[in-house]
């Protein structure tokens, strides 16, 4: 197996379980805010970051209590607990963390 840094895997459970719900850093709504709608505005990502109808169903579905990384630097291919479901175009991605080998995702260039 390949080593690579625990936040390969980690980044967004780190951000909201230890940081939004543990620390209290800032709210869930926030949270999401900054994740989602706010970086698809930056970029310009017209039909993400939010649900909506005419946007991509682009949908990650967490348990709140239990989103948490569980990766570190001796075992980086932990997965993260609490990730239900990860849904791209309408299409189930993940399941409990667990990729299924979906290709809805797509492609989106660095000039927009």
């Amino acid at each position: 197996k390949a080593v690579y840094h625990p936040r390969t895997r980690g980044t967004f459970p780190r951000f909201f379980g230890r940081y939004v719900r543990e620390k209290g850093v800032m709210s869930l709504p926030e949270a999401v805010r900054r994740v989602t709608s706010l970086p698809a505005s930056v970029y310009r990502l017209s039909g993400k970051g939010l649900i909506k109808e005419g946007y991509d169903a682009d949908i990650c579905i967490f348990d709140w209590e239990k989103f948490i990384d569980r990766a570190d630097y001796i075992n980086c291919h932990e997965r993260c607990e609490g990730l239900n479901f990860v849904i791209l175009g309408g299409e189930v991605a993940a399941e409990n963390a667990i990729y299924n080998g979906c290709k809805t995702g797509k492609f989106i260039p660095e000039e927009r």
